[in-house]
């Protein structure tokens, strides 16, 4: 890291502490919004209004996020780093400006990172200018949807080694099938299992079938995988790119085709997507 100053050719370890605290305060300040989506991660603190599926799962977003985190991470190495260096004897030279220059021996350029961040809000806030005039609240909530659906930014996050959504990566398991009557002849067998739990289906456009089995699932309460929106159109998180948009979705219940108040929330919360239910070797759409 270097810090500059036309105002003294002389390094004063204090000054320099000083400025370089104002510099991390700054940074710190940039990140306002990002830090807290860690301190708010649980269903019950989100706002009554369930935000805009676009603004969701926009890549602007992932982004921004991404670039948040990064740089909240490479801060904290940056502090612990600095809290061994003796300011005093610190090497100055002065460019061609006559500028001060004070080489800072860290491992981490804070400058980067925040400039990389202000690129990423500013990306955010062109293609969705409403951001700005949400509530802390309410982006908060952003933050946090986004996070918990997004299957591409949570692999993103864990090759950086951050953890902000344990949820998120419990262990699963996905299976592929040919078609939906591959998936019936398995359901058949599979109901009366002594080890049943409730699995989630997933049925593509183009006639091909996953299922996802989450490790919180019990006999009668079953978690989804992420989806995102885009084009009117859902997509399984993380394949946009790559894979046909969702047709309809569904989850066993072993004893009705009645579906439980969180069922229903996940059909609010998708709107446009067909949700159905399995039941007694039949799908019922609810």
């Amino acid at each position: 890291m270097t810090l500059t100053g036309k105002d003294s050719r002389k390094a004063d370890g204090k000054n320099l502490q000083k400025k370089l605290f104002g510099f991390v305060l700054t940074g710190v300040m940039i990140l306002c919004g990002i830090v807290a989506v860690q301190s708010c991660n649980t269903e019950d603190q989100l706002i009554d209004e369930y935000p805009d599926e676009n603004v969701i799962t926009s890549v602007e977003l992932e982004e921004f996020i991404v670039a948040g985190l990064d740089f909240q991470k490479s801060l904290n190495i940056f502090q612990n780093e600095i809290k061994n260096i003796d300011f005093s004897k610190l090497e100055t030279s002065l460019d061609t400006e006559e500028n001060m220059i004070v080489n800072i021996p860290t491992s981490v350029c804070i400058e980067e990172k925040a400039e990389i961040l202000n690129e990423k809000k500013q990306a955010l806030l062109e293609r969705y200018p409403q951001f700005v005039s949400l509530t802390l609240t309410a982006k908060h909530n952003y933050l946090q949807q986004c996070v918990k659906k997004s299957l591409h930014l949570n692999n993103k996050l864990i090759e950086m080694n951050i953890r902000i959504n344990k949820p998120r990566i419990k262990s699963y398991t996905i299976e592929n099938y040919g078609s939906v009557n591959d998936v019936l002849v398995y359901l058949a067998s599979y109901m009366n299992s002594a080890n049943y739990v409730e699995i989630f289906i997933i049925v593509f456009e183009d006639g091909s079938v996953k299922t996802y089995s989450d490790s919180r699932n019990t006999s009668n309460n079953c978690y989804s995988p992420g989806f995102t929106y885009s084009n009117g159109k859902w997509y399984l998180a993380g394949h946009i790119l790559n894979h046909s948009p969702v047709a309809w979705v569904a989850h066993t219940h072993r004893y009705s085709t009645t579906p439980s108040d969180k069922d229903k929330n996940f059909k609010n919360q998708h709107s446009g997507l067909i949700v159905k239910i399995y039941y007694s070797g039949n799908f019922y759409q609810y």
